[in-house]
């Protein structure tokens, strides 16, 4: 008689985790539609699961509280992999769900290999990926307001520390040096410039550069020496200023979707931080 095949649980639907966790997640990504990474943060009671498998790879982190990471538990459970878990009392995980296909891309980018496939890990949380997780938490918490370009960076490193250690043959990470060249760096900061106030992504300006995304992240901060969410969000912080400063005053909120920000908060958080003002200082005089 035939071994049943275990569960296939698919997070990207909207309630996968309750294909084998009693509580949706407090906080999802869901609704983001991030690019081939689903993000969610968990608290679930004592729980056993059944043996089931993930039709992505699944990267947890139990415990990811505070600044040191001595007490945080990371667990890797490649796609299509058996598995099984359980604790013994309440606790708090945060869960990266990556699309095998978001990972294949970026080993073709930056991977000399042709086979690449993630090993089951299970043990003391990797300082990298750990940070990672603080900053994805921060962004589920803040409604998704860093934007798209923030998602694709953070992705990109998880998966290139995920390709560089986590590997079942040890990967070599192609490096970059010198940056981009001239002629590719003005038609990037004319593309952002020109869709400033889209919800931009690294694929759309990578596409538009015609070369890889690993490389257009990697060498536009080498150019820059800021990474490409960074750019843009100094660029609509400017275009702001310049905004506020016209005659035909438009209100704070106005500008703010203006230039790209989700809402007014946003633009007032960015526009202190870099100018060292607030939009309402900007507006009085």
């Amino acid at each position: 008689m035939a071994q049943a095949k275990p569960l296939a649980v698919d997070y990207s639907q909207e309630n996968g985790a309750l294909q084998v966790l009693p509580r949706l997640p407090l906080l999802s990504s869901h609704q983001f539609a991030w690019d081939g990474i689903l993000v969610q943060y968990h608290q679930q009671p004592a729980w056993e699961t059944h043996e089931h498998c993930h039709t992505q790879h699944v990267i947890g982190i139990r415990h990811l509280q505070g600044e040191q990471i001595a007490n945080a538990e990371f667990v890797i459970v490649p796609a299509t992999a058996p598995h099984k878990d359980f604790w013994q009392q309440e606790t708090d995980f945060i869960l990266f769900s990556v699309e095998p296909a978001r990972i294949a891309q970026i080993a073709h980018e930056s991977v000399d290999g042709d086979r690449i496939e993630l090993k089951s890990y299970i043990g003391m949380c990797d300082p990298v990926i750990y940070q990672i997780g603080r900053l994805f938490q921060s962004e589920l918490k803040s409604n998704g307001l860093g934007s798209r370009l923030y998602a694709d960076s953070l992705t990109t490193a998880l998966s290139v520390q995920l390709l560089r250690n986590y590997c079942t043959k040890e990967q070599l990470i192609r490096e970059y040096t010198n940056g981009l060249s001239k002629y590719k760096l003005q038609q990037a900061i004319a593309y952002i410039n020109d869709n400033l106030t889209e919800d931009l992504s690294l694929e759309a300006i990578a596409s538009h550069l015609q070369i890889s995304v690993y490389y257009f992240a990697r060498l536009f901060k080498q150019s820059m020496g800021v990474t490409p969410h960074q750019y843009v969000i100094q660029q609509r912080v400017q275009r702001a200023k310049q905004l506020l400063k016209q005659q035909n005053k438009l209100s704070i909120s106005e500008v703010a979707f203006q230039v790209g920000f989700a809402h007014q908060s946003h633009l007032s958080r960015h526009f202190k931080r870099i100018l060292g003002v607030t939009p309402k200082e900007i507006c009085k005089k």
